[in-house]
């Protein structure tokens, strides 16, 4: 009786043995890639004339034969330079796998970086270092108040008018450059608010600081038009 115990004992742990190798050897084998997916564009699409192509939020995703996903960070894209105002898209490839991804690119004049807004009236500044100061219910709408420039230097945001300008005059203001400088009020919030005089009208218009803080982080302004 010992000896069949015995043998009954041997054969299970060889069973045992067996179904454990296999399932190492099954957990050894590499799973095969069987599909590469593009589930989300970058968080950036349009850019202005001579930036380069920022990547972040971009999620391209490996999917192999087990079921499994991996994010894939080592793909290729094809545009790395300065982007042109010919760069409607740029092509993402990782292997056989090809993904364009659609972008914009615009001149500096094109590109509103922040808006003064009070209603319908306001201060609008563009990436060419132009500004707009309006009054658009009494106003023919137009891109540019003659003689009105600004500037962000990543520490103060200047907005400067001409002397003589007819369209806007700063209430509040400083002399720089033979131009007046626009006193920026900053409340509690950080919210910064310009008040002016367009032609006969007192307008105070807010810039949100969650707006401002976002759209000059890290930049410098404004951008060269080439």
């Amino acid at each position: 009786m010992k000896s069949k115990k015995s043998l009954a004992t041997l054969v299970g742990l060889v069973l045992l043995f067996s179904v454990i190798t296999c399932a190492f050897a099954a957990c050894g084998k590499n799973a095969e890639l069987v599909d590469v997916q593009l589930l989300y564009y970058a968080d950036k699409d349009t850019y202005i004339v001579g930036e380069t192509f920022d990547a972040t939020g971009l999620d391209i995703t490996a999917v192999y034969s087990d079921g499994s996903r991996k994010k894939i960070t080592d793909y290729k894209i094809d545009k790395t330079g300065a982007l042109t105002l010919e760069d409607t898209f740029v092509t993402i490839t990782y292997g056989d796998y090809v993904f364009e991804h659609p972008i914009t690119v615009c001149i500096p004049g094109d590109v509103i970086v922040l808006q003064f807004a009070q209603g319908v009236d306001g201060i609008t500044l563009y990436a060419d270092g132009g500004v707009y100061v309006a009054r658009v219910a009494t106003a023919t709408p137009k891109t540019r108040t003659d003689g009105a420039t600004w500037s962000w230097d990543g520490n103060e945001l200047e907005i400067l008018i001409e002397l003589g300008t007819s369209a806007c005059q700063p209430k509040n203001y400083v002399m720089k450059d033979g131009k007046q400088k626009m006193i920026l009020e900053r409340d509690a919030q950080n919210n910064l608010t310009a008040n002016y005089v367009y032609i006969r009208w007192t307008i105070s218009a807010v810039c949100p600081y969650r707006v401002w803080s976002v759209a000059l982080e890290g930049k410098t302004f404004p951008i060269a038009q080439n």
